[in-house]
């Protein structure tokens, strides 16, 4: 019996270790699933919402010309632009916000000194989307994608007034107080955690992308290269991208040879680098990082999505991930030639029986889980605890697996113990016993 149960301790401990690491992988991957169908759903409308207007040009600019902002319903994109199955007016999101497209008329001015139509597809009521994922989720939309930023976001203040939304990489930037002011738009104005998509039009034409090479002061889109640059000319010959203090991109960013950055390598997209890549700076990306060759980073590396190397990947501070980190086998340096002073862990079952496992609710977005708590961890295994870039204590999870380990044999070692003297006494009166009935000539 007793080995039965030194058995269940066994696979309690397993169990429990398990869950304990597998918990934060499931909600990040949630999360990343969640930020999908919700830029999917975003996409789509815009889409559908800039061929309308493109197709409706002379009605839609005339309705809008010496009016308030208006809502252009998302029943008219249908079914000439729009699935029916999309769901209208009642598409909700996987945080239970729903959709609303805001249209408000430009004067005529430059460059094209023709009149336009500057709109959004927002997102608005339900439950604000976590600030770990806005950004991601904004990312994913594409080029015109963007959101209503926290007031801890970092560039929250390129906003001057609030309400605002903002495009990844700050492609645009809008206040929506004249959407606010309008009793039609006021109740879809996106709050901080929604989705927002541009929707830029000038006499009858999307938004040109082209780029200006001189600063356009109000016009950050005309600065801002929307598609991809090929450094090709017509004969083939592959040119240089020289004197480049930072690389950044709202799209993606490929380079196949041998490349360098004075400063940082930064894109809202992904990373794709085949050759061997060096960077003074951070290399960060809101999408995935793809390393063909090493690449290596003074500063950090981060990425909203995956990291995937076939080479090495080398960074002078931290590697970070804020959704996953995946790989075929994961280890850990542990090589005795790199330890010294290597000793027993004593008393483990005695540490063990200090940590206190919780369920809580985090801050970020009252979502449930269960786990440890940095400071009381730190009390008993300061060796388990760190901290992340702003900070914040940390616990190194993997690292409980030695002492649960030890603490396993502990306690298999008092079962076997307790086995033991049990065997023995049912030994004893056993023979006690049988004594006990022999015969009285045998006594």
């Amino acid at each position: 019996m007793l080995g039965g149960i030194a058995e269940l301790l066994v696979a309690l401990t397993v169990a429990l270790l398990l869950t304990v690491s597998f918990l934060p992988i499931q909600k990040n991957l949630q999360d990343t699933s969640s930020a999908a169908t919700a830029a999917w759903q975003v996409a789509t409308l815009r889409d559908a919402a800039a061929q309308y207007i493109k197709s409706n040009w002379t009605t839609e600019i005339a309705a809008l010309q010496g009016s308030s902002p208006a809502v252009l319903p998302v029943a008219a994109l249908q079914p000439l632009f729009l699935p029916n199955n999309f769901g209208g007016a009642t598409a909700m999101n996987p945080w239970r916000q729903n959709y609303a497209i805001l249209l408000q008329y430009v004067p005529a001015g430059p460059p094209t000194n023709q009149p336009g139509i500057m709109g959004f597809v927002v997102s608005y009521g339900g439950t604000a989307i976590p600030p770990e994922t806005i950004a991601s989720a904004a990312a994913l939309i594409g080029t015109y994608g963007g959101y209503s930023p926290y007031n801890t976001d970092p560039s929250y203040n390129v906003c001057t007034v609030h309400p605002c939304v903002k495009g990844i990489g700050n492609f645009y930037w809008q206040d929506m107080s004249g959407f606010a002011a309008s009793p039609t738009t006021s109740g879809f104005v996106p709050a901080s955690g929604h989705l927002a998509a541009g929707l830029f039009f000038s006499g009858g034409d999307q938004a040109a992308p082209y780029l200006y090479r001189v600063p356009e002061p109000g016009n950050p889109d005309l600065n801002t290269m929307q598609t991809d640059i090929l450094m090709t000319d017509s004969g083939g010959t592959s040119h240089s991208l020289s004197n480049a203090k930072d690389i950044t991109a709202n799209g993606n960013i490929t380079l196949t040879g041998a490349s360098a950055a004075e400063g940082n390598i930064v894109s809202n997209g992904n990373i794709t680098l085949t050759g061997a890549s060096a960077a003074s700076g951070n290399i960060n990306a809101n999408g995935n990082i793809t390393l063909t060759g090493s690449s290596a980073a003074t500063g950090n590396i981060t990425a909203s999505g995956n990291v995937s190397a076939n080479g090495n990947v080398t960074s002078g501070a931290t590697v970070t991930a804020t959704t996953s980190m995946m790989a075929p086998i994961y280890y850990h340096n542990s090589d005795r030639t790199l330890k010294k002073n290597i000793t027993d862990i004593e008393a483990p079952l005695a540490l063990v029986e200090q940590l206190r496992g919780h369920r809580f609710q985090w801050r970020r977005d009252d979502s449930w889980d269960v786990g440890l708590v940095a400071q009381e961890v730190q009390q008993v295994m300061p060796e388990a605890v760190g901290r992340n870039l702003d900070g914040k204590l940390t616990v190194k999870y993997d690292v409980m697996v030695a002492p649960l380990i030890e603490a396993v044999k502990a306690l298999d070692g008092r079962v076997q113990q307790l086995e033991g003297d049990l065997a023995e006494a049912r030994r004893i009166q056993t023979a006690g016993q049988e004594a006990k009935d022999a015969p009285e000539i045998y006594r």
